[in-house]
């Protein structure tokens, strides 16, 4: 199975930017995430992304067996 971990969080994206493991964005929460993932044997893709819009299409788009979105740190306007 194919498992996409999406994290949500604006503010990180503009620090770090589109960033393809949780490493790069000093993200603890998504490299738990994708380590419980891969340790029961699936296939864990990591995304970092903002709010909104983006975050919509890129998981229309995704083709993964399932999509775990996570992160943010209280709502805005683009929620």
């Amino acid at each position: 199975m194919i498992i996409d971990v999406v994290v949500a969080s604006t503010s990180r994206f503009q620090k770090f930017g589109a960033v393809r493991s949780p490493e790069e964005a000093e993200d603890l929460s998504g490299k738990v995430i994708l380590e419980n993932i891969k340790a029961a044997g699936h296939i864990a893709r990591y995304a970092l992304l903002p709010d909104g819009f983006v975050l919509r299409k890129a998981v229309e788009k995704s083709d993964a067996d399932a999509i775990v979105i996570c992160g943010g740190t209280g709502l805005t306007h683009l929620d």
